[in-house]
């Protein structure tokens, strides 16, 4: 019996026709249009911002933001109740004060029954004091943590906008690594905040407390002149403001240059952080290509530039050491003008309200 070879052979130029191949799901186009490549531009505004230090704009804003993000109000409640609590303080340093006046004079009268009452006035105000102290700690680091919590929850929202992380991608230096931002300098931000906030209220409330005692004690000195009579009233808190000023002065022109190499450091410590965790990450595909000398050539430059930035930041320390260190030592012999007329516990005091006045929080 012959076979059909019509039958079986297809004619020339014909294929046989694909075999059906069953539940197969064809996949639809993406949801998410395509989008394109073209870098984001950044105002060049947003970069000077960054950069350049303005007391009052940056002031503004932060108030700005923390009245609309939630949490807002329970980090202004933590700080007013710290001023609360560092006033409180303020009116126990002046009652220790007044409390060491009549001690050494009790010691230089030999009153024995004064002394006797005093020590125990002393333990009262010891007792008070450490009260204060304990809660300004306590309200200042959770001034602290809440915070942090803040500006990480408030990050949080603006980073995870749609498309926001794609963009940022092409922001160059201004969206580099922002998850190492969201870590660390929400951290530094919330510490350094609370530190300043609440130092420079300590510091203010201290010039209100102890002006006026230093007033009292510095009587007024009189010179003449080429024949002229000239008296200065209150002498001793002109010259705790000068002192305090020119140390200040001189501190924030030397040290003005750190903080935009702190803001580098900081920069370059979370870029290495970042290679370190990718390389961790496929170390995998890097065995297998053969990469460790890639990596390691590229771990070496961001290390490098960690490295390059601190000589830098230890340079910047050694010069502002020369302006600290300075008037710290200074402030031993500046007050002693003053004992002449007002005796050693008014230099003393000088000496002590002039260290208080001109150091800054840091």
């Amino acid at each position: 019996m012959k076979t059909d070879l019509a039958s079986t052979v297809h004619p020339l130029g014909s294929a046989p026709p694909p075999p059906a191949i069953p539940e197969v799901v064809q996949v639809a186009p993406p949801a998410i249009p395509i989008v394109t490549t073209k870098p984001v531009p950044v105002p060049q505004s947003v970069g000077s911002q960054l950069r350049d230090f303005h007391l009052s704009r940056d002031l503004a804003l932060f108030a700005r933001v923390l009245r609309r993000a939630p949490g807002g109000r329970r980090v202004m409640a933590i700080f007013v109740g710290a001023i609360v609590v560092t006033i409180a303080n303020m009116v126990g340093q002046v009652w220790l004060n007044d409390w060491n006046g009549q001690f050494f004079d009790a010691l230089a009268h030999k009153e024995l029954s004064g002394f006797l009452g005093l020590l125990w006035t002393f333990l009262i105000i010891i007792a008070v004091l450490l009260s204060l102290t304990v809660a300004q700690t306590f309200l200042q680091e959770r001034l602290k943590l809440r915070l942090r919590e803040w500006i990480a929850r408030h990050l949080l929202v603006a980073w995870l906008k749609p498309m926001r992380i794609y963009q940022l991608s092409f922001a160059g230096a201004y969206g580099r690594n922002p998850d190492q931002r969201l870590q660390e300098d929400t951290r530094l931000l919330g510490d350094f905040t609370a530190d300043l906030g609440c130092g420079l209220v300590y510091s203010l409330l201290q010039i209100i407390a102890f002006v006026g005692v230093l007033w009292a004690l510095s009587a007024q000195v009189a010179f003449d002149v080429a024949g002229y009579h000239i008296a200065i009233p209150g002498y001793m808190v002109w010259c705790a403001i000068a002192y305090a000023a020119i140390g200040s002065g001189l501190t924030f022109l030397v040290g003005r240059p750190l903080i935009a190499l702190n803001a580098e450091r900081y920069a370059r410590e979370a870029e290495f952080r970042f290679a370190l965790v990718r390389v961790n990450e496929s170390g995998e595909s890097i065995a297998l290509h053969g990469g460790e000398e890639d990596e390691h050539r590229h771990l070496d430059g961001s290390l490098a530039a960690v490295i390059d930035t601190m000589r830098r930041i230890s340079s910047s320390l050694a010069h502002l050491t020369w302006i600290t260190a300075g008037t710290g030592w200074l402030s031993l012999v500046v007050p002693t003008g003053g004992r002449r007329s007002t005796g050693s516990r008014a230099s003393a005091r000088c000496s002590t309200t002039c260290r208080r006045w001109r150091k800054a929080p840091k």
